[in-house]
């Protein structure tokens, strides 16, 4: 059986859903990119949501994801100084692997986490700051990302 949006009480669906737009969010403003760069990873937090993951076990969670207001909830975090949006992605991160780990598979889980964190990395990798493709306050956000979600 596959795992819905509908097997998960509105505010852990919340968390659920909102996760990739706060991560990724989170990374594109780690380090300022320029108005071009930002544009750019801007545009890849909401492509990449927007694409979902076909070959991915949690493919239904991931498509009832890509159904979240992406420039809204942006707007909600736009004004926040880029280092309490780290520790906010970080926070959602570390509650999201026992929410999905209660009602998900382990597969699904898994999945699910994965791609919140490639979500974060595709911006990381969108615009170049400082001659490098991933600079080094948004590779530390990866990192602590990918231990918060249990994938390091």
């Amino acid at each position: 059986m596959t795992t819905t949006q509908f097997d998960f009480a509105n505010e852990e669906w919340e968390l659920i859903a909102s996760a990739p737009v706060i991560v990724g969010y989170a990374v594109a403003r780690a380090e300022d990119s320029g108005f071009m760069g930002s544009l750019r990873e801007t545009r890849t937090l909401v492509a990449s949501i927007a694409a979902g993951a076909e070959d991915n076990p949690a493919r239904s969670l991931i498509d009832g994801a890509t159904t979240t207001e992406v420039r809204e909830l942006m707007k909600e975090y736009g004004s926040s100084a880029p280092e309490y949006l780290a520790d906010t992605a970080v926070e959602v991160c570390t509650r999201l692997v026992p929410v999905l780990g209660d009602t998900a598979t382990t597969e699904e889980s898994v999945g699910y986490r994965r791609w919140v964190l490639e979500v974060a990395r595709s911006v990381a990798e969108a615009a170049r700051e400082h001659r490098v493709r991933v600079s080094e306050p948004e590779a530390d956000l990866l990192a602590r990302v990918a231990d918060a979600l249990d994938l390091s």
